[in-house]
């Protein structure tokens, strides 16, 4: 009777064969042989799953103990690599030999919100009714690229299955795999185009991101309409730890440090970085970023390959953050009409332009003698339903180019507390992407201070103090301009006084400067007789055709710091 041995285990105790074995397995999930004592134990399944690659390396390999150690591995190995090599070219694989698909670094293919992503192993683990696989895609957090781990978990299954039906597929199995890889490179050249600040349109579906849920608990929803991608912001203004992301070159840095250290085993490590480089330095919401920092290194095609198939963006319809799909956002078709159909008599029109082309293009860091006050443009529009007050800022905003974030103040509430974070966070967006705010109905906002309502004192307070801070472009819209508090225009810039001009259907153009320009309707049978001219920087752009400013009543003195003239004009027109 002939006795049959099996190996249970063997060691490796040659410091060559363990150099050699060390670059082999380099990367190989958690397996770390010191921790193992270099004991290995049937079904071997790093040597299976980097047997291809020890062929490779010992064709080149130079140092001794190779040769020896191969002639020893052949035979042991053979009948699992043949499994190996049996379950790839037919595709079937049982519940217990799913292991065999899911070497580390293998690409694989599975969905994400229903997309096909491409996707490296990074683990796999064995459980008793479920086989868990932790793989990685490129992903973009708004300051770094890097590397982003998802979960699949594949239930337990008997008999086979076909490779392609699992919810993790290798993407070697899957059909037509040379066309879909061409698909996806594609796709990730338009993903790595994306990174940063992007206002594009989009039709399809969202998946809508709520910062108080899990990513179980999203939900669809159709967005169509013009978006703005920027991860930079979502983080930012909802002061959200950066999702962590593995660096680029983490995994090749990581393998030369392994073998480097090989046949030193009494190197010590006090070179070795404390820090651990899966935690980027982005990873802090405490302290906010003055200047955006993003690092937009150029791509391989492997690593666009696995690029991610969504990218987050805010829907300036729903006023919603969400991930939007990459080929599905499309470049914006703007409307040039839209001005050219906005009517303003005696060139009024154009001045309104020229203020707002003169705040978009401005260079001056200072505007007041308190830092970051009093550098932005505001323009409140006044008059009865339908003369084109939203029109006109929906006109100005297309011909500039930038997004036109439209609240209200239904949106904004009425609650101080709860209007001073709502507002703040709409204006750091707005200044964030260079957009303009339109604030429908603002009326609520600006009336008249009362001394026996400290609610809607505090409420107005609160108001005007943000606005005296806010550095971009704002729209203002109301129906109730008479009953508007008379110390709101004194609080923003010293004005003087013209009479009023033009019927209760006329348009006119008052303007508040340096920041501040008023369009609206003027009804002089209401008791509406109030007129502004422009003082200071904005003296000088006002035309100087227009008929005389006349003085200020004794009611309303002119501030003594008023020192340019200026002059109003009638703007006529729906």
């Amino acid at each position: 009777m002939n006795d049959v041995w099996e190996t249970s285990a063997f060691t490796i105790n040659c410091c060559h064969m363990r150099a050699f074995l060390s670059q082999a397995l380099a990367n190989y999930q958690d397996f770390d042989p010191d921790l193992h004592k270099w004991t290995f134990e049937p079904p071997y399944k790093p040597l299976v799953h980097r047997w291809h690659r020890l062929k490779e390396l010992h064709a080149t390999w130079e140092g001794p103990g190779a040769d020896d150690l191969m002639t020893f591995l052949e035979p042991l190995l053979a009948s699992s690599v043949s499994a190996l090599d049996s379950t790839r070219e037919t595709g079937m694989v049982e519940f217990t030999a799913l292991w065999q698909l899911f070497p580390p670094e293998e690409v694989v293919v599975a969905k994400m919100w229903g997309e096909p992503v491409a996707a490296r192993v990074l683990k796999y683990e064995e459980k008793y009714e479920a086989f868990k696989v932790v793989i990685e895609h490129l992903d973009w957090n708004g300051e770094r690229t890097g590397w982003n781990e998802i979960e699949y978990i594949i239930p337990i299954f008997s008999g086979h299955a076909r490779a392609s039906s699992l919810r993790v597929c290798p993407i070697s199995l899957v059909p037509d795999s040379d066309a879909l890889r061409e698909r996806l490179v594609a796709r990730g050249r338009r993903w790595a185009e994306l990174r940063g600040y992007h206002f594009l349109h989009y039709d399809h579906t969202t998946i809508i991101v709520d910062k108080n849920k899990k990513k179980g608990e999203w939900r669809e929803g159709p967005v169509s309409g013009r978006v703005i991608i920027d991860a930079y912001a979502y983080y930012k203004s909802n002061n959200l730890v950066k999702s962590r992301l593995r660096a680029l070159d983490e995994a090749s840095s990581l393998a030369e440090t392994e073998a480097n250290q090989q046949c030193n085993p009494g190197k010590d490590k006090e070179n070795e970085p404390e820090s651990d480089s899966f935690q980027p330095e982005a990873a802090v919401a405490s302290t906010p970023v003055a200047k955006r920092v993003e690092e937009l290194p150029d791509l391989t095609e492997d690593q666009l390959l696995m690029a991610s198939p969504w990218v987050i963006g805010f829907d300036l319809k729903r006023k919603s953050w969400g991930l939007f799909l990459v080929d599905k956002l499309e470049e914006i078709k703007w409307n040039n009409q839209m001005f050219e159909n906005l009517v303003l008599p005696g060139g009024e029109k154009e001045l309104a332009w020229e203020f707002v082309e003169g705040k978009i293009k401005s260079n001056t860091d200072f505007d007041d003698f308190v830092p970051d006050k009093g550098r932005g443009l505001i323009i409140l529009m006044f008059g009865p339903p339908g003369v084109g007050k939203t029109y006109t800022a929906e006109a100005v905003a297309e011909k500039a180019r930038v997004p036109l974030y439209i609240t209200s103040a239904g949106m904004l509430g009425t609650n101080p507390a709860t209007v001073e974070a709502t507002l703040t966070h709409d204006l750091e967006l707005c200044h964030l992407w260079n957009a303009m705010l339109l604030l429908d109905e603002a009326d609520v906002f600006l009336g008249a201070r009362m001394d026996d309502s400290l609610a809607r004192n505090e409420l107005v307070s609160v108001f005007l103090t943000k606005l005296e801070y806010y550095q971009g472009i704002l729209f203002l819209t109301t129906n109730r301009f008479a009953r508007i508090d008379h110390r709101i225009p004194v609080a923003r810039r010293p004005l003087s006084a013209v009479p009023a001009l033009g019927s209760a259907r006329a348009c006119r153009s008052v303007a508040q400067f340096p920041d501040a320009l008023l369009l609206g309707a003027c009804c002089p049978d209401r008791g509406d007789q109030r007129r502004y001219r422009p003082v200071g920087r904005a003296a000088a752009q006002w035309p100087r055709d227009q008929e005389p400013a006349q003085e200020r009543p004794a009611a309303c003195p002119t501030p003594r710091h008023a020192r340019h003239g200026g002059k109003a004009t009638d703007v006529g027109g729906e």
